[in-house]
């Protein structure tokens, strides 16, 4: 996968995540006859006409940011440690490390690596894979739990019993994405990046050692 087709795919998915969310609000139930009915009375203007502006909508308002954020800090972590613990006796590196931590200084030191790498940009496939997966996660994450305030106030405002259940499997869903998927998916991303992270270590150390000496440098 290309880092390109992942960028689209990060806007379509969560656009046909809400459509398919949502469908039952406008049918009234949870019929699946009802629901394939529903899709296939819009089939021809599907991906111009709803995915795309429901995916574009939502990157606007970065509602996947917030559920992200957690995981993503762990993935960082790991990569910060990787890069400079073993370096922890070089005083120009570890005299600078908690400047060497912020911004994107290190992201960008891991991705000259990547990028200039033929070996590192096979291995980064897998990456992408990976991370359409782990932000696909997050989508749900987000999707379920604004679809359960949605069907809620639905199901106050009409009494419809199917809205109560949309409440239910979206809930369902928020805690399965939550605290199963999401943990699994972050844990494999870690080890993928962590077999780069190695690759880096054992054929481009002195290399990564001038590069970090060269940031640290920048005070």
């Amino acid at each position: 996968m290309s880092k390109e087709t992942l960028k689209t795919l990060r806007i379509l998915v969560p656009g046909v995540i809400l459509l398919l969310f949502f469908l039952p609000l406008y049918k009234g139930s949870l019929d699946p006859s009802k629901i394939v009915s529903s899709l296939g009375e819009i089939k021809d203007l599907l991906y111009l006409v709803v995915i795309v502006p429901l995916g574009a909508l939502y990157y606007i308002l970065d509602l996947r940011g917030p559920f992200l954020r957690p995981s993503l800090q762990k993935i960082h972590q790991n990569l910060h440690h990787k890069l400079l613990s073993p370096f922890a006796d070089d005083p120009a590196i570890s005299v600078s490390e908690a400047h060497l931590r912020t911004d994107r200084r290190l992201l960008d030191i891991f991705y000259f690596f990547i990028d200039n790498d033929e070996s590192l940009k096979e291995r980064s496939k897998n990456i992408y894979l990976n991370g359409l997966v782990w932000s696909s996660v997050a989508d749900l994450m987000a999707t379920t739990s604004l679809a359960m305030t949605v069907y809620a106030i639905s199901f106050i405002a009409t009494s419809n019993p199917h809205y109560l259940k949309s409440v239910g499997l979206s809930g369902f869903l928020f805690v399965a994405s939550t605290f199963i998927l999401q943990p699994l998916v972050t844990k494999k991303h870690i080890r993928l990046q962590n077999e780069q992270l190695g690759y880096i270590l054992l054929h481009k150390k002195e290399e990564l050692r001038q590069k970090l000496r060269a940031a640290a440098g920048a005070l």
